[in-house]
C-alpha cells in the first residue's frame, strides 16, 4: 500500500478504574461520627486513601462485621452504614483488591449499649413540676434525656453512668419513666413506674360540729389520701390522723371556735377548701 494512502489510526480509550491506584493499598485517616447505638444504623463517612468508586469493589468491615450501603464519592471518602453489634469498640477497616486497611485508635467505632432503669426513687409524687427524682439503672452514657411517660424531665443530671437525677414534670396518673441515650431508650419495665398523685379532695366530715375544748373523733372521706397525711382545722392541726384508705382518713380535732375549713395536706398537695370540708365548734 503507498504511504500516501495509508492511514495513522490511533485508538484512544478512557483510563479505566479498577481497584483505585495500581497497588494501593487503602488506609483509613478518620470516621464520623466514631459512635452509634448496638442496634446498628449509623451513617458513618470514613475518610481516607486508596478507595474506589467502582460499586462492590471497596468493602468495609466493623469490627468482623460487613457494613452495609457502602458507597464511595471519591478514591478519598466512602459512606457506609454500621451494622447492629454488641456493646464496646471495633476498628473500622476498608478494603479493595490491593489489600485491606491497618487498625489504629483513631479509626474506632464504638457501639454505645441500650441503658436500664432498675430504680426509681420517689416513685411517686404530685402532679405539678416539683417532685426532684433520682433514677437508678446501668450505661447511663453521653447525652442523656428523660421521659415520664411522653413527657420530658427537667434538670437532667448524670451523677454516675448508673445514676441520674431530674424533675419530674407535670402530668398525671401513672407512668414509665425512660432513659435515652445515643445506644437507645430503656424498657418500660415495672422498676420504672412512676406515679402522678393528684392532690387530696375532701367530700364529706363527719360529725360537723363539736365542742370548742375539741377531742371529737372525725372521719373524712374524700380522695387522694396518700403518704403522710395532715389534717387542719382551720390554723390549727388535728392530732392521731389515721389513714384507713385513699379514701378515709379519721383525726381528734384540736381546740376551737366558730366555723372553720377542714383542709388534708398529703403526697399530691393540699385538697381545697368548699362546703363539704367545714367544721362548727
Amino acid at each position: 500500500m503507498d504511504a500516501r494512502c495509508r492511514q495513522d489510526i490511533s485508538v484512544r480509550t478512557a483510563p479505566v478504574e479498577v481497584y483505585g491506584e495500581p497497588g494501593s493499598i487503602p488506609t483509613v485517616a478518620a470516621i464520623s461520627p466514631s459512635s452509634g447505638p448496638v442496634s446498628g444504623g449509623t451513617p458513618v463517612t470514613i475518610t481516607g486513601t486508596g478507595f474506589s468508586t467502582i460499586p462492590g469493589v471497596t468493602a468495609v468491615d466493623f469490627g468482623i462485621t460487613a457494613a452495609l450501603e457502602v458507597s464511595c464519592s471519591s478514591k478519598t471518602s466512602c459512606t457506609a452504614t454500621s451494622p447492629g453489634e454488641v456493646a464496646g469498640t471495633v476498628d473500622v477497616t476498608v478494603g479493595t483488591a490491593n489489600g485491606t486497611s491497618t487498625t489504629s485508635v483513631a479509626v474506632g467505632f464504638t457501639y454505645v449499649p441500650i441503658p436500664t432503669v432498675t430504680k426509681i426513687t420517689p416513685a411517686s409524687g404530685p402532679t405539678k413540676a416539683s417532685t426532684k427524682v433520682t433514677i437508678r439503672g446501668s450505661k447511663f452514657l453521653g447525652t442523656v434525656s428523660v421521659h415520664f411517660g411522653g413527657k420530658l424531665a427537667t434538670g437532667v443530671r448524670v451523677v454516675l453512668s448508673s445514676e441520674i437525677t431530674a424533675t419530674a414534670p407535670s402530668r398525671p396518673g401513672a407512668v414509665y419513666v425512660t432513659v435515652s441515650t445515643l445506644g437507645g431508650s430503656s424498657q418500660a419495665t415495672t422498676a420504672a413506674k412512676y406515679t402522678f398523685v393528684a392532690p387530696p379532695t375532701i367530700t364529706e366530715v363527719t360529725p360537723t360540729l363539736g365542742p370548742t375544748k375539741g377531742g371529737t373523733t372525725v372521719t373524712i372521706w374524700g380522695s387522694n389520701f396518700v403518704g403522710t397525711v395532715l389534717v387542719r382545722f382551720g390554723e390549727k392541726r388535728g392530732t392521731a390522723v389515721r389513714v384507713l384508705s385513699s379514701s378515709e382518713v379519721t383525726v381528734t380535732a384540736p381546740p376551737g371556735s366558730g366555723t372553720v375549713y377542714v383542709t388534708a395536706s398529703a403526697l399530691g398537695g393540699s385538697s381545697e377548701t368548699s362546703a363539704t370540708s367545714r367544721y362548727r365548734y
